[in-house]
């Protein structure tokens, strides 16, 4: 047992002893704080300096961020996202585009035969419209025993009709300007 105590006592100042530290920090009143922690008033302080024993500065930690950083933090996150998804898809548009057409003339030729049809559709439309509103005067100077039914049933033809012209109308716009978007991207992306 005497042999143990002296074994013990080499083993003790064989193995080193971990150096302590020490956290400092300055709160936002300018007050220091110190312990094995860093103090709850020095959460929203810019930086915790650990000091060991001997009162040397030994490293730094970064305060944890507030709410409203972390808050921005995920906003720029997520703009970025979103700007990156916004360019992959324009580049998906873009390839689709170069590839659908051979120069930009061929776009314009495709917008004009769309429109052509459009108008076209739209032509016969209107002159089926005409038909059944000479047929709906006809109708109403008759007077037959069916007259009022039937002539309800050719104005909501006509009120088809006109709804049809103008939704055909609304598209020939919407492809006339979409054709023409994607002539000025075509030629922004080839300099042609």
């Amino acid at each position: 047992m005497s042999r143990l105590i002296p074994l013990l006592l080499g083993l003790f100042l064989i193995v080193p002893v971990s150096a302590q530290t020490i956290k400092k920090c300055q709160d936002a009143n300018g007050k220091w704080h110190y312990g094995d922690h860093a103090a709850f008033e020095c959460e929203q302080s810019s930086r915790i300096t650990e000091i060991d024993e001997e009162g040397r500065q030994v490293g730094e930690v970064e305060a944890p961020p507030t709410q409203e950083e972390l808050d921005a933090k995920l906003q720029a996150e997520r703009q970025l996202s979103e700007q990156e998804n916004t360019d992959a898809n324009q580049k998906r548009l873009d390839q689709r585009l170069l590839i659908t057409y051979e120069n930009p003339e061929s776009i314009l030729l495709t917008r004009d035969a769309l429109l052509a049809a459009i108008d076209s559709a739209v032509d016969a439309d209107r002159d089926l419209r005409e038909q059944l509103t000479d047929e709906l005067r006809r109708i109403e100077a008759s007077g037959g025993p069916n007259a009022e039914e039937n002539a309800e049933s050719i104005r909501q033809q006509i009120a088809d009709f006109d709804e049809a012209i103008q939704a055909r109308l609304a598209t020939k716009e919407i492809a006339k300007n979409r054709y023409d978007m994607e002539h000025r991207r075509y030629i922004e992306l080839t300099g042609d």
